[in-house]
């Protein structure tokens, strides 16, 4: 049989790849040999495609029922355009009228059919990177030129009823064929959240959390189509929840993880979905000294404990308060040493609702100072650049805030702390 549009969406998915990567996605001297490979390793490794590799994998799926159709082709293409890392397309190298690419094969290759290519130096995969990108705009707006260039082979757009009456059934979007994918490989959501933030985030005697950050994960895990029992927490702390995204043990971090500039391209944020303050937890009695307000503290040069990897390390070095050392990995190692009288630790420096949460918890003990300057904003956290989660995160977050389930979470686990009345945050942007 001759080319049908299935094939020729393979095809463009074979010339993307060999643009992207710099050889042939399959390999063999043979066509037999290709299949073969075809069949045995259907997904071929990616190492430079970037976001173009979505885009290929859909196109060289085995099954053509489960490939890309043109329609859903190009707008995943016209997305990839839109990315600011990539450079401009100059006017004169816009393409002056549509023309449908030709990938009919050539009746008898004039060579093997794919070649192995050696690996590159660590070096130079840099530089195939910026090579694939620079002439990426070129080639793609030729490729969508007139948006439609299926229909120049007379084929039915995606979409069409083929009775000729023009009825149209709904377009699937790259966004949700890219999220279908991601939600069928992950069964089960692992959410980071910290075991020691008492109203917050705690984990209970029988191993369950409980807390405001646990219900805000279980409603986006909800509105990601996931059961409870399909949701596992695991504990995580200031110093290793970003490792734990990276090394695939959590899928989302929900653990008053503060949106900063220093974090980017360390992790992605969805957020904020709420707002904290800076303060002090001090011992409530001491014997050597009397710390009512931030200036006490600093006066005194007492020691204060903040967590490793928390945002006060350098705040407070910027402040000059003397930090103990070593820090802990978590503020309940913190709130132990202030309690202890054989430490010289007076104080604790972090957000608000987390000190509270512990105030609220020992009332005889300690106390929570006056709310300081500065904010932190809070985010749901992820690996850089999984945009089929984020963008369902992004919708639920929404979701969440603009229906009033945000403040049914709130006055359930944070009302009854002694802090400053807040309200929800505005629904965050997701792109589209």
């Amino acid at each position: 049989p001759g080319p049908t549009p299935a094939s020729d969406l393979w095809a463009l998915g074979v010339t993307l790849y060999e643009m992207a990567e710099g050889r042939l996605p399959f390999r063999g001297h043979e066509v037999w040999e290709v299949q073969e490979n075809i069949r045995g390793t259907p997904e071929p490794p990616y190492r430079y495609s970037g976001p173009l590799a979505p885009v290929i994998q859909g196109l060289l799926a085995p099954d053509k029922d489960d490939r890309l159709d043109a329609a859903t082709a190009e707008s995943m293409l016209q997305e990839v355009l839109r990315d600011p890392d990539l450079p401009a397309v100059a006017p004169a190298e816009q393409p002056t009228q549509a023309a449908a690419p030709d990938f009919t094969p050539d009746p008898q290759p004039p060579g093997p059919v794919a070649v192995a290519v050696p690996d590159e130096p660590a070096g130079e995969q840099g530089g195939r990177r910026r090579g694939w990108k620079a002439g990426l705009a070129v080639v793609l707006a030729a490729v969508l030129a007139g948006g439609g260039w299926y229909l120049s082979r007379g084929d039915e757009p995606p979409g069409s009823s083929g009775n000729g009456s023009g009825g149209t059934a709904p377009a699937v979007t790259a966004a949700e064929k890219r999220w279908k994918k991601w939600r069928s490989a992950n069964e089960v959501l692992r959410v980071g959240v910290k075991a020691d933030q008492p109203r917050l985030s705690e984990k209970l005697e029988d191993g369950t959390f409980e807390g405001f950050d646990v219900s805000m994960a279980l409603a986006i895990a909800e509105a990601l189509g996931y059961e409870r029992g399909d949701v596992q927490f695991v504990a995580v702390n200031s110093d290793n929840r970003s490792s734990m995204l990276t090394h695939l043990q959590v899928d989302l971090v929900v653990a008053s993880y503060s949106i900063t500039d220093q974090r980017e391209g360390e992790v992605d944020f969805v957020g904020p979905y709420i707002y904290a303050g800076r303060t002090f937890l001090v011992r409530k009695e001491s014997e050597r000294y009397k710390l009512d307000s931030s200036a006490d503290i600093k006066k005194e040069d007492v020691a204060v404990c903040t967590a490793l990897g928390s945002t006060y390390v350098e705040h407070l070095k910027e402040e000059k308060y003397r930090i103990y050392e070593p820090q802990p990995s978590g503020y309940e190692g913190c709130v132990k040493k202030l309690l202890n009288k054989a430490t010289d630790v007076y104080a604790v420096a972090s957000d608000d609702i987390l000190l509270a949460g512990h105030a609220y918890k020992r009332p005889d003990d300690v106390k929570l100072l006056e709310i300081g300057a500065g904010t932190e904003e809070y985010g749901i956290a992820m690996r850089p650049g999984d945009r089929p989660l984020k963008g369902k995160v992004c919708e639920a977050l929404g979701q969440i805030i603009t229906s009033g389930e945000w403040k049914t979470m709130y006055d359930e686990h944070l009302s009854v702390l002694s802090l400053p009345p807040r309200g929800a945050p505005d629904p965050p942007k997701c792109a589209t």
